[in-house]
């Protein structure tokens, strides 16, 4: 089995907008059941009592975001890459093969959280609360209501440990390399991630920060 590590600093190039319902009844009834460190995480939603606004998470210090976000990215970003890059099934590649560690290790509940810096420091609190207008269709007609997320203002950076299982080529499908993966998170300077990044937000640039 050959798994090898790289390092990557993911540095905003737009703002970055929380995407964890606050709501803990939310959490519980809708990713609980589906997560089995949902306790742990709902440990780390602030507070005070944000009703329908999407937060952050915060850890220790510093607001941050979990490692499975990156994941959830990449699924993304290969799948819309597809005719580039020739691999098939991403997602399900993604979860065999792609793990995603925070630098500085677990926190004490053995959680990978990704912490956010601004300038070499922790972010501790985020900047605002961003409310757009959100457009449906219903069989009433159009409706209009408001979305509230937190935002984390430029500058951030997030580092993360990405660890990838070797695994082969199939008639069907190229494999999941290094340059995929690169390529994917390149991808980022166009769509990023976080809530409403299809209108920009969350948008980054990557460098590889280990001893390449």
């Amino acid at each position: 089995m050959n798994i090898t590590e790289r390092t990557y600093r993911l540095t905003g190039i737009s703002p970055l907008l929380g995407s964890q319902p606050a709501d803990k009844e939310i959490r519980k009834n809708y990713i609980a059941a589906k997560h089995p460190n949902a306790d742990a995480e709902n440990a780390l939603l602030p507070d005070e009592d944000l009703g329908g606004v999407t937060v952050f998470l915060r850890d220790g210090e510093s607001v941050c975001l979990m490692g499975y976000v990156v994941n959830g990215y990449l699924k993304e970003a290969i799948a819309s890459m597809g005719l580039e890059n020739g691999v098939k099934m991403p997602a399900s590649k993604v979860d065999k093969y792609v793990f995603n560690f925070s630098v500085s290790g677990q926190n004490s509940d053995g959680l990978e959280t990704l912490k956010l810096h601004r300038d070499g420091e922790p972010i501790s609190a985020p900047d605002r609360v961003l409310e757009r207008p959100l457009r449906g269709m219903t069989m009433q007609g159009p409706r209009i209501a408001l979305a509230s997320s937190e935002m984390i203002a430029l500058p951030w950076s997030i580092d993360v440990k990405i660890t990838l299982l070797e695994n082969a080529a199939t008639k069907a499908s190229k494999a999941l390399t290094w340059d995929v993966i690169e390529d994917a998170l390149g991808y980022g300077r166009l769509r990023g991630i976080g809530q409403w990044r299809n209108a920009g937000y969350g948008r980054f640039t990557f460098e590889r920060t280990d001893d390449a």
